[in-house]
């Protein structure tokens, strides 16, 4: 029994063995899985960091702009505040200057009056005039006419002797 023993504990030994060995061999084939998966984790951590990464870039990119739109955001209702008011004033200014042209409206239609009053009283001035200046011109032309008969005799007077011209004073 001895000898039996002992073939049976070497059988059981080289049993356990296998049964060891085929555990290390799964064992192995577990740490090899799990390697992988590790590795495949780990690649997919780096894969997430960069995106993480580009996101964090993108969303700081974004804070940028967003501040960006903001302050323009901010100037445009600033300006939309003052252009309201330039507005309101320039409406004011308007509602002045019709009132003022509505008053000026009635002067100048008083002042086309006394223009159309002051043609009829230049073309009625034109008329006398005209029937004055006939009798002017027919003056004019006789009084040219009296000095030129008067040169004439005055002309005739230097060579008429002067003895005559006693005579004729006498």
């Amino acid at each position: 029994m001895a000898a039996s023993s002992g073939t049976g504990l070497v059988a059981v030994l080289k049993k356990k063995m296998l049964d060891t060995r085929e555990e290390v061999e799964k064992a192995k084939e577990q740490i090899q899985d799990m390697s992988k998966n590790v590795k495949v984790e780990l690649e997919g951590r780096e894969t997430a960091l960069k995106e993480a990464d580009k996101l964090d870039e993108q969303i700081a990119r974004l804070d940028e702009d967003l501040a960006r739109k903001k302050e323009m955001t901010r100037e445009a209702n600033e300006k939309t505040a003052e252009l309201g008011k330039s507005s309101e004033e320039n409406l004011r200014i308007a509602r002045v200057l019709k009132n003022k042209t509505s008053s000026e409206d009635g002067k100048v239609a008083a002042l086309e009056k006394q223009l159309e009053q002051a043609f009829l009283i230049e073309k009625e001035a034109e008329a006398k005039y005209e029937q004055l200046g006939k009798p002017v011109v027919n003056y004019k032309k006789f009084k040219k006419q009296s000095f030129d008969k008067t040169r004439a005799v005055v002309s005739l007077v230097k060579y008429v002797p002067s003895d005559l011209y006693q005579n004729v004073s006498d």
